[in-house]
């Protein structure tokens, strides 16, 4: 659930800050300090900055695109897995996926992340982050990079508004099916379940660790699932299942 909740405000900070261009307006609602009257003196003088502003959204692509990604894969390995619901909200999040790497932005600082006179959508200014910070050698180039970081301007173009308006729509079906999803939860079928199933799970662990799944036979017949997580990258770990 609050993945959608994070998910629906990010989208709503989108829609506001290209009416407003606003980083006050982005930092109330990511921050979720949006009702300024019912605040008390020392909530409502907690704001984010800037870089907290650009975390907050690049985790949120992060979980996107490790979803986005995982579903898929579920829908077409295991299709029978995958109720109806399941697959709608993985069609939600491949449309937002795109939407927002087809909403165009505008920054006013130069970086060698974002190559000048090059068209950049939202999800690759917000997302960089992620594909950098764990390489060693772009460690001051992520300094770099927020030491003249500027909030992003998203132009009001015809294009762009009309991006606005489909994800504005993808992000309150991703919000329902995520909702009927818990509705449901006493008498949910296995495969309604959005998020934190097993088979979710072992895909996570395989593209996070380089996990290799295997089974081993067990007491009385029973097949134990396992996974092995090699813990270097110099050498090549086969594992070969016995049939």
């Amino acid at each position: 659930m609050e993945f959608s909740r994070c998910v629906e405000r990010m989208t709503r900070m989108i829609k506001e800050t290209t009416e407003q261009q606003s980083f006050e307006r982005a930092s109330q609602i990511l921050s979720g300090k949006e009702n300024t009257e019912f605040m008390d003196s020392e909530n409502s003088s907690v704001t984010l900055d800037p870089k907290d502003i650009y975390m907050r959204v690049a985790s949120n692509l992060e979980l996107i695109q490790l979803y986005t990604t995982v579903n898929q894969q579920l829908v077409e390995s295991y299709p029978r897995q995958c109720s109806a619901l399941f697959r709608r909200t993985t069609t939600s999040l491949v449309g937002i996926r795109e939407t927002l790497d087809q909403l165009k932005v505008q920054i006013s600082f130069k970086h060698d992340w974002f190559p000048k006179n090059k068209p950049l959508s939202y999800w690759e200014f917000f997302n960089r982050f992620n594909l950098e910070t764990e390489k060693k050698e772009q460690a001051v180039n992520v300094k770099k990079f927020f030491l003249r970081y500027q909030s992003p301007i998203i132009p009001q173009t015809e294009e762009n508004l009309r991006n606005l308006q489909r994800l504005i729509v993808l992000s309150n079906e991703f919000s329902r099916c995520v909702t009927r999803s818990i509705r449901s939860c006493c008498c949910i079928g296995g495969n309604d379940v959005l998020f934190g199933r097993h088979d979710q799970a072992k895909i996570i662990l395989k593209i996070t660790f380089e996990g290799q799944q295997f089974d081993v036979v067990g007491p009385h017949g029973n097949t134990i699932d396992c996974m092995f997580f090699p813990c270097t990258q110099k050498e090549q770990v086969v594992i070969e299942q016995k049939k």
